[in-house]
């Protein structure tokens, strides 16, 4: 589905912002959903850092509901644009909230986000070559 469909009953399959509810279904469904948030938020967390993304805030984020995945969205401010064009400059690497951490306890979310953040580091380097390819594209033909 894409941002802001709709879903069966009436509720929301992709949620802008985390306003809606995760729905049930016991104790694996919970912890398979905070495993998809983890892996997804560290993988916006690292490509946002490596391209420069800034503008980054809860309304620039979408979660899958029965998955617990996130997708950024607007990438408005790309490349280092956000610490010259916005009133007040984005200057950290990415946005990293209470909330955002919040849904991470009793756990220590940084703690739990670092592995990934590192492997998908790692990963990007590996690839750099056709990571650069693809970014190229967007340097040359701004959204």
């Amino acid at each position: 589905g894409g941002g802001g469909g709709g879903g069966g009953g009436g509720s929301a399959v992709w949620d802008r912002g985390g306003a809606g509810g995760c729905g049930g279904g016991g104790a694996e469904v919970a912890l398979a959903r905070r495993g998809a948030y983890v892996a997804s938020l560290a993988a916006v967390c690292a490509y946002g850092w490596l391209a420069g993304v800034g503008d980054r805030h809860p309304q620039n984020l979408l979660m899958h509901m029965a998955s617990g995945r996130l997708v950024a969205v607007d990438f408005g401010y790309s490349f280092g644009a956000a610490t010259a064009e916005l009133a007040v400059p984005e200057l950290v690497p990415f946005r990293l909230t209470r909330q955002m951490l919040g849904v991470l306890q009793p756990h220590d979310g940084v703690t739990l986000l670092a592995a990934p953040i590192a492997e998908l580091l790692r990963c990007m380097r590996q690839q750099r070559q056709l990571l650069g390819a693809v970014l190229s594209i967007f340097l040359k033909e701004p959204l």
